[in-house]
């Protein structure tokens, strides 16, 4: 976002920093519903619905996009379940990905909800939740990753 002056990130990247290697994204396109997540990403990139979306009163956008986000959470996640019942992009990670590349930390925020488990002895996941309702945040200390609540 050029207003922040921030890169913004639309796919998974791996980061390798002081020698521990980091798979980080929103993990949409690790939750098990690959058709409908590249039929989301299809409308949303296109130029009509971005048309209409700028054209919007934006608190019109902002309820919308609310209860949107509100109906997938309560489909995903029942409520106060830890860790969550189902979680594909754990069970992604830990059966296609691990076998095959190791990383020392995978880290999401797709459910919104801060919990973490290990993938395998030598890597962990972490789904580092949400600002809105959990105040969580990821930290990176240069050896280990942790999930961190502004207080």
């Amino acid at each position: 976002m050029h207003e922040l002056n921030i890169q913004v990130l639309h796919d998974s990247v791996v980061l390798v920093i002081q020698n521990k290697k980091l798979l980080v994204g929103h993990g949409d396109e690790l939750s098990g519903g690959r058709i409908q997540y590249l039929l989301k990403k299809h409308i949303y990139k296109s130029s009509i619905f971005n048309w209409v979306i700028r054209n919007m009163p934006p608190n019109l956008v902002f309820k919308i996009v609310e209860y949107i986000s509100k109906k997938s959470t309560r489909d995903r996640i029942l409520a106060n379940a830890y860790p969550p019942k189902k979680d594909f992009i754990f069970e992604y990670c830990k059966a296609v990905l691990a076998p095959c590349v190791h990383h020392d930390y995978y880290v999401f925020g797709h459910l919104h909800f801060p919990y973490s488990k290990p993938i395998s002895e030598e890597s962990m996941y972490f789904n580092i939740g949400d600002w809105v309702n959990y105040f969580s945040y990821g930290v990176f200390d240069g050896s280990q990753f942790k999930i961190e609540k502004f207080e």
